[in-house]
């Protein structure tokens, strides 16, 4: 892992990896981090608040 990024996106549910993957296809260097063992977060899990 790298010591620096141009953005940390805190997150890997729907939302976070669609702002993450827009900021990539902008040039920027862009960090997902997930507390769960996998992203997808509610579109994978099914959990709802």
């Amino acid at each position: 892992m790298k010591d620096v990024y141009d953005v940390i996106v805190i997150g890997g549910g729907v939302n976070g990896l669609c702002a993450a993957g827009y900021m990539a296809k902008c040039g920027l260097d862009v960090a997902v981090f997930e507390s769960r063992n996998e992203v997808g977060g509610i579109g994978k899990t099914g959990d709802s608040l």
